[in-house]
C-alpha cells in the first residue's frame, strides 16, 4: 500500500502512523501528547512540522477573519529544529482550503492568537503556536505549511 493522505484516511482501524522520518515522527509523537491525533513531516536539514488534527473554535467578539454565526477550527502547529542551525520562524506561513473555498485566517488577540513565533528555535529546540480559520466545510480541510522559502510546502489533509 502506498502511504498518502487518502490511503491513510480509508485504513480501518489505524490509530497509529509512524512516519519514516526519525525528525518527522518524533516531532508527531510529541505533539501527539497534547492533541488527539496529528500529522507530521520532516523538511530540509532536520526541520518537521507536526499540526493536530483541527478542533473546533469560537472566536472572541473582536477576532479579525471571522463572521458571527461561521464555523472556525483551531490547530496547534509544532516546529522541531532537528538541524544544526537556528531556524528563524518568522517567515512561516499556513493557508487553508475548505470545501474548495480558500479559508480565511482568523485572527484573535482575546485569544492570544495572531501568528506564528517571531523567536529564533535553537538546533535541538521547538516552538508550538495555534492558527484558526472560519471554514465552510469543517470535515474538508487541506492545510498547507509554508516553513520558509527555501523549504517545500508540506500539505495535511483532514
Amino acid at each position: 500500500m502506498r502511504l498518502s493522505s487518502g490511503s491513510t484516511r480509508r485504513a480501518i482501524g489505524l490509530t497509529r502512523l509512524v512516519l519514516p522520518s526519525p525528525n518527522g515522527s518524533s516531532t508527531a509523537c510529541a505533539l501527539a501528547a497534547s492533541a488527539r491525533v496529528c500529522v507530521g513531516a520532516s523538511l530540509r536539514n532536520g526541520v518537521a512540522v507536526a499540526v493536530s488534527q483541527p478542533a473546533p473554535f469560537v472566536p472572541s467578539a473582536s477576532a479579525a477573519g471571522y463572521e458571527a454565526g461561521g464555523q472556525a477550527v483551531i490547530f496547534t502547529i509544532a516546529v522541531v529544529n532537528g538541524s544544526q542551525e537556528n531556524y528563524d520562524p518568522t517567515l512561516f506561513t499556513t493557508s487553508l482550503q475548505s470545501g474548495n473555498r480558500e479559508a480565511s485566517q482568523i485572527f484573535d488577540s482575546a485569544k492570544n492568537l495572531g501568528g506564528t513565533p517571531s523567536t529564533v528555535v535553537l538546533p535541538g529546540r521547538e516552538a508550538e503556536f495555534q492558527v484558526a480559520y472560519a471554514v465552510s466545510d469543517p470535515t474538508d480541510l487541506v492545510v498547507e505549511v509554508s516553513p520558509r522559502f527555501e523549504y517545500r510546502d508540506a500539505i495535511f489533509t483532514f
